[in-house]
């Protein structure tokens, strides 16, 4: 069976300079073996910009933010993979400056 990722986002209203922001990725239904990643604007240097992320088991993983500025602004998406397929879901980051 292929995954499905529960909708996420970051809310409504924009964040404030300096706010906490996170994601959370979870993998309700798909079969086993998962491979759950995220992808972000300067995903190519993750820790320099802040951004964390972190597997709290097959089917949940993390995405976080210490404190939210306008380099963090962008698409924030997680792929779900498995033998059956793969999937993608977004979520906007919007920054007060």
């Amino acid at each position: 069976m292929p995954p499905v990722i529960s909708p996420f986002s970051f809310g409504a209203l924009p964040l404030n300079a300096g706010e906490i922001a996170q994601l959370q990725c979870l993998v309700p239904t798909g079969d086993l073996p998962l491979a759950v990643a995220w992808a972000f604007p300067g995903a190519d240097a993750p820790s320099a910009r802040g951004v964390s992320t972190m597997a709290l088991s097959e089917r949940i993983s993390l995405l976080m933010i210490g404190a939210v500025d306008t380099r963090h602004i962008g698409n924030y998406t997680c792929t779900a993979r498995n033998a059956a397929g793969a999937v993608s879901y977004t979520a906007p980051l919007t920054v007060k400056g």
